[in-house]
């Protein structure tokens, strides 16, 4: 059995660009559970709890993205400094994704601060949400193949709760995860 694909940015850009960061946070959550051991709690949990105030809360304060990026930055210093026995090819590719994840937060939130901005936001905040899942691939068969078959899941449930769009939309927080 085959992992089964992921929606792609096509899919991605019918929901709404909240909804787009809440998919790949879900995701990109579950693969840290790696890196629980290499990278301690609080430095992981730090820039998931700034991704997810994005998405699910509606004022983003203005240095949001600014501390969303530094968040990430000591993740990948938390690596780089992590003991060479604990590093290995996979876990660097879901540190990757944890970057890729707060790229995509930091378009939603400069949407969020400039709603007109949303049209050109909108690539960007998807092609990095496609970069940050992909980490999926790192899992072993099984456990990829359930990931994958829950980002299906997740996405519908966006897709029904929030509703399909055509054009770039921000959206109102994502609250069907609470």
């Amino acid at each position: 059995m085959s992992i089964p694909l992921l929606p792609t940015s096509e899919d991605l850009k019918k929901i709404t660009m909240r909804g787009v960061l809440a998919y790949a946070a879900r995701i990109v959550r579950n693969l840290t559970v790696a890196l629980r051991s290499v990278i301690d709690d609080a430095t992981l949990d730090d820039v998931l709890v700034r991704v997810d105030t994005i998405w699910a809360t509606r004022v983003v304060d203005n240095d949001a993205r600014v501390s969303l990026i530094r968040a990430a930055q000591r993740v990948a210093a938390a690596y780089a400094a992590a003991p060479e026995v604990e590093k290995s090819l996979d876990n660097f590719r879901i540190v990757f994704s944890l970057t890729h994840l707060a790229l995509s937060a930091s378009h939603v939130a400069a949407a969020i601060d400039a709603p007109d901005r949303a049209h050109k936001e909108i690539i960007p905040a998807v092609r990095e949400a496609e970069r940050a899942v992909r980490g999926i691939r790192v899992l072993e068969k099984s456990r990829a193949i359930a990931a994958a078959e829950a980002a299906w899941r997740d996405y519908e449930i966006i897709l029904r709760e929030y509703g399909r769009h055509e054009d770039a939309t921000i959206g109102s927080p994502v609250e069907c995860f609470g």
